[in-house]
Order: C-alpha cells, then sequence, then structure tokens
C-alpha cells in the first residue's frame, strides 16, 4: 500500500512537471548574445522580442527577426529602444531619451515618428492610459526634469502636458507602475546628484484624469533597507496589478492599492530570471541563463508564483504630516493675516505716530511719515530706545564745538519748535493749544539737569 501510494505522489509531480515543462524551442545561442539583457513581451499572445544585434529584433517562438535600418537608427541602437507601450493599435517601443517612435504589430517593426532623438528623458517613467503614450521627467546631458509630454499620433510628435498638485523631482532610481487612473510612483527624495542611499524614498501618485499630483507618503525603513540602491528588473503583472522588483538581495512584490510589500525568497532558476505574462497573463514565463550562459525558460502559474511570498509588511506610512503641516500652514497664514488686520486697525485708528525702532520709520494712520530730517530722527529714536536726552546732549548733537552757551541754548530751542511745529501739523494742532509732544523733566539727585522724553499720549513706539 506504501508503494502504491508513493508511486502516485511520484506521478503527480511527474505530470505537473510535464504541464509547466518548456513549451519553446528556443535558439541555441548564449545569454551573452542578447543585448543588454533585452527582453519584453511583443504585446502579442505568448510571444518575447529578443533584441540580437545592435538593430534586430527576434520574435520567439517564431524565430521571425526583425530589422530596423541605419537610417532610422542612426548612432543608436535597438536595445536603446526601453520604452514599452502596449495599446489597442499595437506595440510601440520609444527610445530610452525619448523623441523616435517604434511600432510592432506583430508582423513588422516599422518607426511612426516625424520626430528626433530628444535625448531628454533618460530614465523617465513611461506608461499608457486610454491608448495614449505618455513620458514622465528624465534627464539629459547636464540638466534633470520633471516634465510630462505625449505622443501625438496625428502630429507624430511629442507634446508637454500640463500637470498640476506636489509634482515630484525626477530621480533616476525610481519605479512607476500605471493601475486604473493612478499612476503610481516610487522615488527618491531628491536630485540627480545625490545618492540614493542617504535619501528618504517617497510614493507619490498621479490622477491622470486630471494631471494632479499627490505626496501619498513615505516608505518603510525595512522597505528602503530591502530595496536598497540597485533594480535589477522591473515588472508589472497587469492581472493582479502588482508590481515585482527585482533586487541584488531578493524579490519584491509590491502591491499599491494594499499599501503592503511581500518578499519572495525564490531558487534557481527563478531567483534570476527575467520574468514575462504567459498564456493570457494566467502564467509567469523566466526566462534565465543556465550554467553553461545559455537562454532557458521556466514556466509557472502566478498562484504558485505568489505562494512563494512571505507574510505582506506595510509598504508606506500615509502622509500626515504633510497633511497636518499643510492644517498647520493655513492656521498660521489665518493668524498672521488676524494680527494683520488688528495692527491695521490698530494703527489707522490710533492718534499717535508709531515709532518703528527696526527700520527707524514713522506711520501715522497706515501713511508714512518724511517731514522729519536725518538729526530729528536720531533724536526721536534715540528718545524711543533710551526714554530720554539730556538738553546737553542734544547741544552736542546739534552745535559746534567752538559754540557758547548761549548759541548753543538757542540752536536747541530752535530745533525742539521745529520739531515740535512738524508734530503738531501731524496732529493737526493749533499752537494755542500748547500740546506737550515732548516731556521735560528734571532729574531727582540734581533738579538742574532737565532731558527730552517722548509723550505716549502722541507716540507708539514698535
Amino acid at each position: 500500500m506504501k508503494n502504491t501510494l508513493n508511486t502516485i505522489v511520484i506521478l503527480i509531480a511527474g505530470l505537473r512537471l510535464l504541464a509547466q515543462a518548456p513549451t519553446y524551442d528556443l535558439p541555441d545561442f548564449r545569454c551573452s548574445e542578447i543585448k543588454n539583457e533585452t527582453i519584453f513581451e511583443s504585446g502579442y499572445e505568448s510571444e518575447y522580442l529578443l533584441a540580437i544585434n545592435d538593430s534586430t529584433l527576434l520574435a520567439l517562438p517564431s524565430k521571425n527577426e526583425f530589422f530596423l535600418s541605419k537610417e532610422d537608427l542612426r548612432n543608436e541602437f535597438i536595445s536603446d529602444f526601453g520604452h514599452i507601450y502596449y495599446t489597442d493599435y499595437g506595440t510601440f517601443l520609444v527610445h530610452s531619451g525619448g523623441g523616435v517612435v517604434l511600432q510592432y504589430d506583430g508582423r513588422s517593426l516599422t518607426r511612426v515618428d516625424d520626430s528626433f532623438y530628444h535625448q531628454n528623458q533618460y530614465g523617465g517613467k513611461s506608461f499608457e492610459y486610454n491608448n495614449e503614450l505618455y513620458l514622465f521627467a528624465g534627464h539629459g546631458l547636464f540638466t534633470a526634469k520633471n516634465i510630462l509630454t505625449k505622443y501625438d499620433y496625428n502630429l507624430k510628435e511629442w507634446m508637454l502636458v500640463p500637470q498640476s498638485g506636489k509634482i515630484p523631482e525626477f530621480h533616476p532610481k525610481s519605479i512607476s507602475a500605471r493601475i486604473g487612473d493612478k499612476l503610481f510612483l516610487l522615488t527618491f527624495q531628491s536630485s540627480i546628484l545625490e545618492k540614493s542611499s542617504n535619501l528618504p524614498m517617497l510614493v507619490y501618485s498621479m490622477d491622470l484624469r486630471e494631471m494632479k499630483w499627490e505626496l501619498l507618503g513615505q516608505v518603510s525603513l525595512e522597505f528602503l533597507k530591502e530595496i536598497g540602491d540597485e533594480f535589477k528588473k522591473i515588472f508589472f503583472d497587469p492581472t493582479s496589478n502588482k508590481l515585482l522588483i527585482h533586487t541584488n538581495k531578493s524579490r519584491i512584490i509590491v502591491d499599491f492599492i494594499e499599501n503592503n510589500y511581500s518578499i519572495i525568497k525564490a531558487k534557481y532558476p527563478l531567483e534570476r530570471a527575467i520574468l514575462l505574462n504567459h498564456n493570457n497573463g494566467q502564467d509567469f514565463i523566466a526566462f534565465y541563463c543556465d550554467n553553461k550562459t545559455q537562454l532557458e525558460h521556466q514556466i509557472i502559474s502566478k498562484k504558485d508564483y505568489y505562494a512563494l511570498a512571505q507574510s505582506p509588511k506595510l509598504l508606506f506610512e500615509y502622509n500626515l504630516d504633510v497633511y497636518y503641516s499643510v492644517i498647520f500652514k493655513f492656521f498660521i497664514s489665518g493668524l498672521i493675516l488676524f494680527a494683520l488686520f488688528i495692527l491695521l486697525r490698530e494703527l489707522k485708528i490710533d492718534n499717535r505716530i508709531v515709532l518703528r525702532l527696526r527700520n527707524r520709520s514713522f506711520i501715522y494712520k497706515l501713511k508714512r511719515l518724511k517731514i522729519y530730517d536725518q538729526l530729528e530722527v536720531n533724536f526721536l529714536v534715540h528718545l524711543a530706545e533710551f526714554d530720554q536726552m539730556t538738553f546737553q546732549e542734544l547741544e552736542d548733537r546739534i552745535s559746534n564745538k567752538n559754540d557758547s552757551m548761549v548759541t548753543r541754548a538757542k540752536n536747541r530751542d530752535k530745533f525742539i519748535r521745529t520739531l515740535l511745529s512738524k508734530s503738531m501739523a501731524v496732529f493737526n494742532l493749533e499752537p494755542s493749544q500748547e500740546p506737550d509732544i515732548l516731556i521735560i523733566c528734571t532729574f531727582e539727585n540734581d533738579k538742574r539737569l532737565k532731558y527730552y522724553t517722548l509723550n505716549p499720549r502722541y507716540f507708539k513706539i514698535m
């Protein structure tokens, strides 16, 4: 009985292996012959394209070759067309730096644009939405930019698309995925020149109906450590809406909708294989190099592959800090406006001259006074700062060294009369009212010494 059970188990295992056995007759060539490891879905059922030289793509399993002319390529290579779009009109390949567009319809590969090699959106994030081709951000030789461009089928040229919201800065080591009406972006908070390892990683989303960006939050430190600095391969599974990231450390499954990620500890050959959709998206096909550097493949159901995942962990903390900071900014702005309103109202109804020490200015009922000369300004500011100035100090300021006591006293009287006359004009006072705009005081320990001070009924110090 025991032998019978073992036989059944072995038979079931054998049938399963047969069901997942390679079904493609792969060409006999080494992985080094695939240019820049360029292998991707063609957009047609279970067909894949490989770059086998500078100008040729090979289709599997048909082994058909598609050649691009030197006139179309110029000084570029077919493996440089890294932006792949799948639409109802066919599959489009766009140069990694933007500009030139190729269309593959399952039978031919043709250049369809009237553009040129832009060379200014390397590292940009490409996505398809409503059969339109978009490319976000990128860098050229000297500059990085966070522009959004769209290919115009009629003009056969790329056009700028307006964006709004909190638009992310470009970083070459960023990852994107389009899910429904949302584009999700994992990116480091920095410019192109800064090292990723020392920077936080943020999660953004863009509502494609309005082209409006939003900062969702910051990824967890665990995720940041797990992902490291290098992403070897990135693949989006449209049937599960999950992003698969292959790093030097592990395989990571990112679920933006559920806000979590899982680690897959796959064994050889899956641990280093390139995963692509297969069998109407029900399975994965894993292309890999064997120990003889020959191109091989393995087919595995998505259900079995995802079963290898560990328990999910939180991807990012929602951006409550930004939310509260916005509320706080509005609150502070409101307080400032309120304080400004109160201040202006007070200044408007206050019948005093406001003396602002910071910029040595004089304001009366919201109007800036310019009637005082420099000596008068210095005198009033001194009184505001030190609360007093003796007769002798004032005479020293406005008289010459050789002036007599009588001349010094006359200079002082003339200075004060002029100052009071100007001040009374500000307050619209008559001389007969004899206003005490300046107060004359004496020191308690020496009644002979007199000094001036400001009358707080006429002056306010700020």
